[in-house]
């Protein structure tokens, strides 16, 4: 769902609308051209709105019927309904590209394309203007609204169930994590139905109004009422292919943990960086004599250690300094762990 709504974003928005707007001149306008961007256009729109009611339809059996979800929730299944609705994608879209014609021929060469109004007065252009609109978006309205609404039914009625079930058990008023959850589930449900229907609305009347007054889709004349609603109602429809799969993104907590490490990343790996350039230019500050007083001195004569010397005593007799060696000791030991982090930090 979230590479079918990235190339809405690229067809729809960067080279569709940019394109357009910015160099109107360029290879993209040319008939040939245009007929394959609004082909990939149309086809990932439906994609992705498809991909949205089977997610939701996912939804709907994961909540609804435990039974069914180990048999339909499964890898192979998802492959296989994201492929099926795929190809069906293409398919419903055929016929836009044979119906496109080009919009002007300067010097031989055609640039731009549009569907003239004259093959929605025919009898395949009505049928498939219909069915076009059946399909997208008024079937997955329908399906997205009656799934999330049955959903949302049978989260009530749990909580219902649940809650009369802590009051026979004398259970206390603490909050119940599981009824929290099934809120949230709530919240979400609604807002996917309620952003995928305000933001479709606007396509879907001029849609309907093909069907019932006389005007046209990808007009050219950008004075017109019509043409002006209808391409805020494009507008609206790619701003709904990004926030479908937000929404369904951010609701998930392994989301939103992986969010946040991206975000985290770049200032985590400064964070290292600075702090290996501290111990390096600390190790090469360090390198440098051991301390004057753990320098042995000139061997003398061992002596033989009386019973009644301590071992300070003793070392003295025998030309050594005790304290000298342990922060020689020290001063090595601290060396060598230092080098140890610099080299595997």
């Amino acid at each position: 769902m979230a590479l079918a709504d990235l190339m809405v974003l690229i067809f729809e928005v960067i080279l569709s609308e940019m394109s357009g707007a910015y160099y109107p001149s360029s290879f993209l306008n040319l008939s040939h051209i245009c007929k394959l961007r609004i082909f990939f256009n149309c086809t990932s729109i439906d994609c992705s709105v498809w991909l949205t009611v089977t997610f939701t339809f996912d939804r709907f059996i994961t909540i609804c019927n435990p039974t069914l979800r180990a048999k339909y929730c499964t890898k192979k299944t998802a492959a296989v309904v994201i492929t099926v609705t795929c190809i069906l994608s293409i398919i419903q879209n055929v016929p836009v590209y044979i119906f496109l014609v080009p919009l002007y021929i300067i010097d031989n060469v055609a640039w731009y394309c549009w569907v003239p109004s004259h093959v929605y007065t025919t009898p395949i252009g009505a049928a498939f203007s219909v069915i076009e609109t059946i399909l997208t978006p008024v079937a997955p309205m329908v399906l997205i609204i009656l799934l999330n609404a049955l959903t949302i039914k049978h989260i009530i009625h749990a909580n219902r169930v649940r809650s009369a079930l802590r009051q026979d058990n004398k259970v206390g008023c603490a909050t119940d994590q599981e009824v929290e959850n099934r809120r949230k589930s709530i919240i979400l449900l609604l807002a996917i139905s309620g952003n995928f229907v305000l933001l479709w609305m606007v396509t879907f009347v001029c849609f309907m109004s093909v069907n019932f007054l006389d005007v046209h889709l990808l007009g050219s004349d950008y004075n017109d009422p019509f043409t002006i609603a209808e391409l805020s109602g494009y507008i609206l429809r790619a701003l709904s292919a990004c926030t479908n799969t937000f929404i369904y993104g951010v609701s998930q907590n392994k989301f939103r943990e992986e969010f946040k490490n991206v975000i985290k990343s770049p200032f985590v790996l400064l964070f290292k960086s600075i702090k290996r350039l501290f111990y390096f230019v600390l190790l090469h500050l360090t390198d440098a004599p051991a301390p004057i007083g753990s320098r042995l001195k000139p061997p003398r004569p061992q002596l033989q250690d009386a019973p009644h010397r301590s071992p300070s005593e003793a070392a003295a007799a025998r030309g050594t300094n005790v304290e000298g060696d342990t922060l020689a000791r020290h001063f090595t030991e601290s060396r060598v762990k230092l080098q140890r982090y610099v080299r595997f930090s």
